[in-house]
């Protein structure tokens, strides 16, 4: 029987996938009069026209292509790093790919933790369509 052992990578990968689930993408609402005496379905409807409001006039910008953009940088600026590393050490080949490919992958779950956070003007949007229709917003 073959045991299983947590690699480093698995490891930070599960952390990162439960700090993932621990964000929140919707308002969080005070207890106000408006919230006490509507309907859950219908304050659950409001949060969401009010989120896709936001979404369409905000503005938040296509966050794929800043992912990419911050990841290919952040390769280049890591192999140059690696390679004088490696130079020192005596492989300026190996230092130059691992340079590269550690450098990748922090700006990659970097960029992935940061994609469930909003544009601050789509928060704005969205608490101030939340106000105009009498909630109150607590956080996020």
């Amino acid at each position: 029987m073959t045991k299983l052992r947590p690699t480093p990578a698995g490891f930070l990968l599960l952390m990162f996938l439960l700090s993932l689930a621990a964000c929140s993408t919707r308002p969080k609402l005070l207890p106000n009069d408006q919230l006490l005496r509507t309907k859950k379905e219908v304050v659950d409807a409001d949060v969401n026209e009010c989120l896709e409001l936001a979404e369409t006039y905000s503005g938040d910008p296509d966050k794929w292509k800043e992912v990419a953009g911050t990841t290919a940088k952040s390769a280049v600026i890591g192999s140059a790093a690696g390679a004088v590393g490696g130079a020192i050490a005596g492989s300026a080949g190996r230092g130059t790919a691992i340079g590269a490919a550690s450098a990748a992958v922090a700006a990659l779950l970097h960029e992935l933790y940061s994609l469930g956070e909003h544009d601050p003007s789509y928060r704005q949007f969205a608490e101030y369509c939340l106000t105009k229709k009498g909630y109150e917003v607590a956080g996020w």
